[in-house]
């Protein structure tokens, strides 16, 4: 049986909140339904919308502390019920 990954699990180390906001953004469920370019090409273009709020140059890193913020942004892209719903599963 294949092992997906955990998605829906917040408490392990496995699960990708991002992977999972994609997924959500997507109308999807289960990863194997999109490509995996396509969400590096979805992060790619909302890091680069993100850093742009930070006043940074696309070029730029992110610091540990802006993670979260990043998160949070995705969250504000494809709409904030998402995460109470995420979180109450």
């Amino acid at each position: 049986m294949e092992r997906q990954l955990s998605l829906f699990e917040p408490q392990t180390e496995e699960y990708q909140e991002r992977f999972q906001l994609f997924l959500e953004h997507k109308g999807k469920t289960h990863h194997s339904e999109v490509n995996l370019s396509e969400f590096m090409g979805w992060i790619l273009w909302h890091v680069s919308d993100y850093k742009k709020t930070l006043g940074k140059s696309w070029t730029d890193g992110l610091y540990k502390w802006e993670q979260d913020g990043f998160t949070k942004y995705l969250e504000a892209i494809v709409g904030g019920s998402n995460s109470d719903k995420r979180n109450s599963i």
